[in-house]
């Protein structure tokens, strides 16, 4: 968690910085690491929640 605090307050590229760390972050130890008080005030996290499962079911093999 610490590396996500530091990456959204580098000086530069900040958001892209916090977005990738972010996502590394979350693949590596789940959504149930993130704080509470993150998720609660992340816009349109039905939407993102959403897109991540389907890009899931997306690059999972079909059984034929």
């Amino acid at each position: 968690m610490k590396g996500v605090i530091l990456a959204v307050n580098i000086a530069s590229d900040s958001d892209s910085t916090g977005a990738i760390t972010g996502n590394l972050f979350r693949a590596l130890h789940g959504v149930a690491a993130i704080p509470a008080r993150w998720l609660a005030a992340l816009e349109l996290r039905d939407v993102i929640e959403t897109v991540a499962g389907d890009l899931v079911l997306a690059g999972t093999p079909r059984a034929e």
